[in-house]
């Protein structure tokens, strides 16, 4: 009986053993056929891929190509943008012409403005000598004349040619002394006296001098053009001279040069060339 026993308890372990050893084999067996399954699955991709002529690595070739495309437009767009930001060719020689266009009517206004300053200058200097002329008229006809000169119930008398130059001598001596006022005084009455005395276009020049040096540049312009209107003067070109020299101080230089370039063509003899080119060279 008990040997019955231990032998039924033994055939118990044997077929315990059996049965795990089987367990596990099948456990190894679905693991097998899964790895196995998977091969088959990878391989028959690769078979498929092989057919089709393309591979993993083409594929990735293809990314990067597809991204250099990419790239390749956007530059393209950028380029396009730029372009649209500057503007069409068209449109930009446009907006050029037009400009150019302004700044030659700014140019051409600039002009007739200089012209319209220069008119205004002349006209200015004709109404003070006008004006010059009626005051003189008028002190002429309410004043006494200068004692050194004789006067009758005829009215004032010439003087003798040496009480002309001694007076003229006077009317330096003032002027070298700073005294214009009374030198211009002197002169006007010479020229009151007798305007067709050899000293006559010298005192009007002085006057002119007078005026240049106080700083009064339009009377002083107005003086020296008076020269002119005596015949024969020796003092021309001095005037013309000083009449470049009074609108080079009024800072009016494009009249200067005009007047400076007068000397040169009409007075080609005269010792003041070299001054006057001076001041071209300037300007």
């Amino acid at each position: 009986m008990f040997k019955s026993i231990n032998f039924l308890i033994l055939l118990l372990l044997i077929l315990g053993l059996v049965s795990w050893n089987g367990c596990a084999g099948g456990k190894k067996t679905v693991k097998s056929t899964e790895t196995a399954q998977e091969g088959e699955s990878s391989s028959d991709y690769d078979e498929i891929e092989r057919l089709l002529g393309i591979s993993r690595e083409d594929e990735k070739k293809g990314e990067k190509s597809e991204k250099k495309n990419d790239d390749l437009i956007t530059l393209l767009e950028v380029d396009e943008g730029k372009k649209k930001a500057e503007g069409e060719p068209g449109q930009a020689t446009v907006e050029d012409k037009r400009l150019l266009k302004l700044q030659k009517q700014v140019e051409e206004l600039k002009k007739e403005l200089k012209k319209k300053d220069m008119q205004i200058a002349d006209l200015k200097a004709q109404l003070m000598l006008k004006e010059e002329q009626l005051a003189k008229k008028q002190s002429a006809s309410s004043t006494a004349q200068p004692s050194f000169y004789p006067t009758t119930s005829q009215g004032m008398q010439p003087v003798a040619a040496s009480e002309y130059k001694r007076t003229y001598q006077r009317g330096l001596e003032l002027f070298h002394q700073k005294r214009y006022d009374e030198a211009i005084q002197v002169f006007e009455q010479l020229l009151a006296t007798d305007l067709n005395h050899p000293l006559a276009d010298n005192a009007q020049y002085w006057i002119g001098e007078c005026y240049y040096a106080m700083g009064k540049y339009q009377k002083a312009i107005m003086a020296f053009e008076k020269v002119f209107t005596f015949r024969n003067s020796n003092k021309n070109d001095y005037a013309q001279f000083k009449i470049g020299q009074c609108y080079y101080m009024l800072g009016n230089k494009q009249r200067a040069r005009q007047e400076f370039q007068q000397l040169v063509d009409n007075y080609p003899d005269s010792e003041l060339i070299g001054r006057a080119k001076d001041y071209l060279a300037r300007m």
